[in-house]
């Protein structure tokens, strides 16, 4: 029997999405010159668990995010709060 991970983001907590690398959509090109491009920043709406491949049970949030009138699901490690520093 697989434990499930605890979710690490609550409702009402801003996040962000977490770039990995710093090459990862970081930036895009506009009118012949790269620009850092915008990250997406969101409210948490509600927590859920799915399971994965494997059957483990992973936290998935219904995020809004700004400018975008419905939520959508994204897994935990994908996003961050808005206010922690990347460590890479």
């Amino acid at each position: 029997m697989t434990v499930p991970s605890q979710p690490k983001y609550k409702v009402n907590d801003r996040v962000r999405i977490r770039h990995v690398l710093k090459t990862s959509n970081r930036y895009v090109m506009l009118n012949g010159k790269y620009e850092e491009a915008k990250t997406r920043r969101g409210i948490v709406k509600e927590v859920t668990l799915r399971k994965n491949s494997c059957g483990a049970k992973i936290p998935h949030y219904q995020v809004l995010w700004d400018h975008q009138s419905s939520p959508s699901l994204i897994s935990q490690h994908r996003i961050e709060l808005e206010n922690e520093v990347s460590k890479m």
